[in-house]
């Protein structure tokens, strides 16, 4: 018996819709760092996780590699992760951020033991693992876009795809 491809084409279409979405939040907002919220706050309710937030490079594209990255936007951090406004995103640096630096960060892949997660004290809403996916422009890339849901459970290959398509 032939496996139908609908539920492959129904998550397909999903895919495509959301993406439709997210390009309109964009679109639609004139202020970057407004427009960059907006869409994260969109990926994550779309793909029903709780929490995302993203680096961004303080350099030109193509030459983001070579400089700073800054945290930028969020949704949904757990308690441990907005104390001290934030801290333990906005200092220091990454196990992301490392795979950036050195070109090998080019897809979407499963941060299995966050150097930030596992620094920061108190509440952390059951994250343990997160997925890093390279912002980029035809320029080259600009920034890393993380995103995560309570739990041990890695994302699946086929939403490390999908979330690469997005960045």
């Amino acid at each position: 018996m032939k496996k139908s491809p609908v539920p492959k084409l129904k998550k397909r279409l999903e895919e495509l819709s959301t993406l439709n979405r997210i390009l309109d939040v964009l679109n639609r907002e004139a202020d970057f760092d407004r427009a960059l919220q907006k869409a994260l706050e969109e990926l994550v309710k779309l793909l029903g996780i709780s929490t995302g937030w993203v680096f961004l490079s303080h350099v030109e594209p193509g030459d983001a590699k070579q400089g700073g990255l800054s945290f930028s936007a969020c949704i949904g951090l757990p308690p441990a992760l907005l104390a001290e406004d934030r801290k333990c995103l906005r200092e220091g640096s990454c196990d992301c951020q490392w795979l950036f630096r050195h070109d090998e960060l080019d897809r979407g892949v499963n941060i299995v033991e966050c150097s930030r997660l596992e620094a920061a004290w108190g509440e952390k809403g059951g994250l343990e693992v997160h997925a890093s996916v390279p912002l980029l422009t035809k320029e080259g890339p600009v920034g890393i876009l993380n995103l995560a849901a309570p739990g041990r459970e890695p994302f699946d290959a086929e939403t490390l795809e999908f979330l690469t398509a997005i960045g």
